[in-house]
């Protein structure tokens, strides 16, 4: 939110303001704050974090549940009006029929839990939420899909994280998220509270598991080559020696 302050904190009490995504940059300054003050440097994250051991995968599908010849879509992040959950939920039933061998799971605990668990219970078995896991590379490695319904996001660590582990994501076209994930190259964007769009895009990535590959693939090389925590940390310091961050 904009206001006195924020301009003031912005403007004067501080050298820099360090945005995570051009998303967030653009908010800083509808909120007032002069844009040559704002340096844009990504989140990162560390890649080896997220390489599972190999028995992970069938583990993690034994607990939740999956069948081999089922497609596992895994959303990661607090259970919140904001994360878009109840949004992937209405594609799930709009794909009961269409993409039977369609399963989500939700990673996470929040405010919305009671209430996507009633409505994943509709979903008969197709859903269920799993609360939250420390062991995300390996709920990972679990997944075949990971969706981010977000309705805001600065940047969408749990995009990182999945690109990293080789998921391709269906995401949002909403902030950061539209920075991190390429449309048709490290994943699908679809507009935010769509969920038809959503479910489009599920159904495709479903029926297709060469493309899931490719975008995977492709998705891990783009986290390697921008958003890495060293990457980030590098960026940081160029701003403290008032060199060119990104």
């Amino acid at each position: 939110a904009g206001g006195p302050y924020v301009r003031f904190l912005y403007n004067r009490a501080v050298d820099a303001v360090i945005a995570i995504s051009d998303g967030v940059r653009a908010a800083l300054v509808r909120a007032g704050v002069r844009a040559e003050r704002i340096r844009v440097v990504p989140s990162g994250i560390d890649p080896r974090a997220l390489a599972a051991p190999p028995a992970a995968r069938a583990a993690v599908r034994r607990e939740w549940g999956l069948g081999d010849d089922e497609v596992a879509v895994v959303a990661l992040g607090a259970l919140e009006v904001r994360k878009g959950h109840a949004v992937l939920l209405a594609a799930a039933a709009g794909l009961a029929a269409a993409a039977p061998r369609l399963r989500y799971v939700f990673c996470g605990e929040g405010r919305q839990a009671k209430a996507l668990a009633g409505a994943a219970a509709a979903l008969d078995g197709a859903a269920r939420l799993v609360g939250f896991r420390r062991d995300v590379a390996a709920c990972l490695a679990a997944a075949d899909i990971v969706a981010l319904p977000s309705f805001q996001e600065g940047l969408g660590v749990a995009a990182l994280e999945a690109m990293a582990a080789g998921r391709p994501v269906v995401a949002s076209r909403v902030g950061g998220l539209a920075e991190a994930v390429v449309h048709e190259e490290t994943g699908l964007l679809v507009p935010p509270g769509d969920p038809t769009a959503l479910a489009a895009a599920l159904a495709r990535l479903a029926r297709d598991p060469d493309l899931r590959a490719r975008l995977g693939a492709a998705g891990r090389a783009r986290v390697l080559a921008r958003y890495t925590a060293t990457r980030m940390a590098e960026g940081t310091l160029a701003c403290y020696e008032d060199r060119p961050c990104a």
